[in-house]
């Protein structure tokens, strides 16, 4: 345990002969199993132990880490002596937060100490079960665990142990037939080998290899203004990537969020509410405390189209004057904690997803997040969907794929005309920024926006 590999008392007391003083220590087990149309491809077993000390002096702050935890008193000298180098004209600080001596602990329901030949023969028990279509050349699963346990200390008396475990599971299918098609599907959270309960996930990557097959026939979008029906992984999208990027404090405070100056105002339609959850039980982007000690909250960024709040680090809320909303996360402490979203999503609505179809004479049906890229300064957005259906008449029809989005998401936000009843917020996914990466989740119910670009 994390909690035996260091004198905490020790460590207490070198912390307490700085102005301010911090400790994160993170030790992770982890696995991760690839399968190739039923055979073993790559398989690892890893253990790793990260201590990260950050000083603040004088207005700056100095961060340093080890993975020797006999060098951790170095280490903390390090970070001090940075911070007194650092000669930055900008000078900056952390917002005033109580602090927490507590435990946050997910234990799993089915233990993941299960031998790595017994979660192999899981895999292959599960993918022999697929009923593989004969345009289907290549079937990858993907299975990763961790089990973490984090430390947290700081000169504010805070004290804080973690411990969960994380377990993902995913699937792309690829088919030929002239060209080349993939489907994909994945599932995960605070779990252990329950996940195989929690979720449908061997009927679900039946219909992922299927789907690859179909998409051989299925034809190109048309183009131009439609009228779109997103969903629940693509609401995700929009609520993580066009508003949730937008929302981080450190880009408000930067002024290179195209948001920084319109908290209060209306972005959206009424119909829009968009919220970042951090304690949502067991999904992929929960957690007790954030990577500064501050719990993990529930934000609502926009409120019945209202941008009512940011999400904030200690430090972005020191630089415009908030509060932590216990957003500051890191890779792991060999990194900084810097703003980051946790659980990003959609509020559920009113209409059923057979009332949105219905209303629609001409438009399309989209579903799964493929990829995308969004400007925070603009609100500009395009993201690419794996697959989609054409409405016609109030009727899903004929499947079609090659799918990108595009737009601003401020338009865009104004012109949600319907959003349903459906909550998921399941999808699993990890956030790059700053060179490091978190574990997120979003989602949302379906939603349906008048006059996407579609191309």
């Amino acid at each position: 345990m994390v909690i035996k590999t260091l004198d905490l008392d020790l460590v207490q007391k070198e912390l307490d002969k700085y102005p301010f003083a911090e400790m994160r220590v993170s030790r992770v087990n982890s696995t991760t199993l690839s399968l190739e149309n039923g055979n073993l491809n790559n398989s690892s077993v890893s253990e790793s132990l990260t201590i990260g000390f950050r000083v603040f002096v004088d207005g700056s702050f100095g961060y340093a880490s080890t993975n020797d935890s006999t060098r951790w008193m170095d280490t903390l000298h390090r970070a001090w002596k940075l911070a007194r180098a650092n000669t930055r004209p900008k000078k900056t600080g952390l917002s005033d937060e109580d602090s927490y001596e507590g435990k946050w602990v997910v234990r799993p329901r089915k233990s993941l100490g299960m031998d790595v030949d017994e979660k192999v023969k899981l895999l292959r028990k599960g993918y022999k079960r697929l009923d593989i279509p004969r345009a289907v050349k290549t079937v990858e699963i993907l299975y990763s665990d961790k089990v973490v346990e984090k430390q947290f200390l700081n000169t504010e008396g805070a004290c804080i142990l973690q411990k969960y475990p994380r377990v993902r599971v995913s699937i792309r299918s690829y088919a030929k037939r002239g060209n080349v098609v993939s489907a994909y599907d994945s599932m995960g959270g605070l779990y252990g080998l329950e996940i195989f309960d929690v979720y449908p996930v061997w009927e679900r990557f039946q219909k992922a290899v299927d789907l690859s097959s179909q998409l051989l026939r299925a034809k190109r979008v048309p183009q131009g203004k439609q009228t779109v029906v997103v969903d629940p992984d693509m609401a995700g999208v929009f609520a993580h990537e066009a508003v949730g990027h937008a929302c981080e404090g450190d880009a408000v405070s930067s002024k290179t969020s195209v948001l920084h100056d319109k908290l209060g105002s209306r972005i959206g339609s009424e119909l829009v509410t968009i919220i970042d959850d951090a304690t949502l039980p067991r999904k992929h982007g929960s957690y007790g405390y954030d990577d500064e000690g501050v719990p993990g909250q529930r934000t609502v960024l926009i409120e019945k189209g209202i941008l009512k709040a940011f999400m904030h680090s200690r430090i972005s809320a020191y630089e415009l004057g908030a509060n932590s909303t216990g957003n500051a996360r890191a890779q792991n402490p060999g990194f900084q904690p810097i703003v980051r979203m946790s659980n990003t999503f959609f509020d559920k609505g009113e209409h059923s997803f057979e009332e949105m179809i219905e209303d629609v004479k001409s438009g399309l049906y989209v579903l799964r997040m493929k990829g995308g890229v969004t400007d925070p300064t603009s609100g500009d957005f395009q993201f690419a969907a794996e697959h989609g259906y054409l409405i016609e008449n109030g009727e899903i029809t004929n499947l079609v794929r090659d799918i990108v989005l595009s737009g601003n998401f401020l338009e865009i936000l104004h012109n949600v005309d319907a959003v349903g009843r459906d909550l998921s917020v399941d999808d699993i996914g990890t956030c790059g920024k700053a060179g490091q990466g978190v574990p997120v989740g979003d989602g949302g119910p379906h939603v349906r926006i008048r006059g996407v670009l579609v191309g």
